[in-house]
């Protein structure tokens, strides 16, 4: 059920808003002012490799390779890019798994790795049945777009760095 908290200012400095709920509950935040960073121009837009994926096979195969991985086991799921194919792993004390999500686009061989839940709410929270994921290096961002401008969203996860091949 949710809580409405009505709205008002009171007497405390401009920067300050005050909002009470039946008398009980009290809310007082401060408003934020000053230069922030420009965020569109953090977000890399030249990203050599652009593959498609089906949203909904890609979130299977990353929770399939979540499998081993908890909060007290934290390990990177590790994805290499290729022709029309990505694979996906990852290994902790408790084993290892592994699986293949089909794509669409040529990854090169881009080995990077991902925060499983990080990349898993990008795409849960996409509003699209498939996905554009561009890429540049294993340590630059992954941007996730619509494919044909169906939708208006754009996600940008930052990867894990990982340690040598196993």
């Amino acid at each position: 059920m949710p809580i409405y908290i009505p709205f008002r200012q009171s007497i405390f400095p401009a920067s300050f808003f005050r909002c009470k709920y039946r008398s009980q509950t009290e809310l007082i935040c401060r408003r934020l002012e000053g230069e922030f960073l420009d965020y569109k121009n953090a977000i890399p837009r030249k990203n050599p490799i652009t593959v498609i994926a089906d949203t909904k096979a890609l979130i299977e195969s990353i929770d399939r390779v979540s499998v081993v991985i908890s909060d007290k086991l934290k390990s990177p799921v590790r994805c290499v890019f290729d022709h029309d194919k990505l694979m996906l792993s990852a290994r902790t004390g408790n084993g290892e798994a592994r699986d293949v999500c089909y794509l669409s686009g040529d990854g090169g061989g881009l080995e990077i790795g991902f925060n499983n839940r990080y990349l898993m709410e990008a795409l849960r929270y996409a509003p699209a049945d498939s996905v554009k994921i561009e890429l540049n290096t294993g340590v630059s961002p992954a941007i996730i777009v619509p494919v044909d401008g169906e939708e208006n969203f754009l996600y940008m996860v930052l990867p894990v760095r990982l340690k040598s091949a196993e």
